[in-house]
């Protein structure tokens, strides 16, 4: 369960600044030469912000599930998707004082940027390219308020480097160190 943004933070709000990250940590093999064979951690973090860089919320998850060919692109768009999420529940309850008219959201994946443009086809992240798609599509169905006006918010997506995207990848790095701090309390704890 995502932690609820404040709707109190929202209200009035007409633009705000969405950035995710994604992070992938491949296990080394023994030998040194050959590459990762498998996965040893994913993660991805996500930040709104006010447009001028204010963050409202922060935050980053430990991705479950991910075999070998889960890869940097696949935890991008994990990213993405997740702060959509933490977005929408912002607007799970309709404030009409809350209409955003302006969303500019940023990663520094450009495959990820390039296919939400539009600029580029998603074929092997379809899947993922579509569940994003949907939560947009629902997150601005929702910002049109309860009587369903139609939504005249402009959707930006826009590519930064990593070095611009240091809030999310904070989140990430945290995310995954408490998680290695959990699995190495546990072995310990088992011993």
């Amino acid at each position: 369960m995502l932690a609820p943004i404040s709707i109190l933070l929202l209200s009035g709000i007409t633009s705000v600044l969405v950035q995710f990250d994604g992070s992938v940590i491949h296990s080394v093999p023994d030998s040194g030469t050959s590459p990762p064979s498998r996965i040893s951690m994913a993660s991805c973090g996500a930040a709104i912000c006010l447009e001028d860089g204010t963050p409202l919320s922060l935050g980053g998850i430990v991705l479950s599930d991910v075999g070998p060919e889960f890869t940097s692109a696949d935890a991008e768009y994990e990213g993405l998707k997740f702060a959509l999420r933490r977005l929408l529940q912002s607007t799970h309850h309709p404030d009409p004082r809350f209409s955003a008219r302006r969303v500019e959201i940023r990663g520094d994946c450009r495959t990820v940027i390039d296919q939400m443009r539009g600029s580029s086809v998603p074929r092997r992240m379809r899947r993922h390219h579509e569940e994003a798609q949907a939560i947009l599509a629902e997150l601005l169905r929702r910002n049109g308020g309860e009587r369903g006006r139609p939504h005249s918010a402009t959707v930006y997506f826009e590519w930064v480097p990593r070095s611009a995207n240091v809030l999310c990848d904070a989140a990430c790095r945290a995310a995954a160190r408490v998680a290695r701090a959990d699995a190495i309390r546990s072995v310990l704890e088992a011993t």
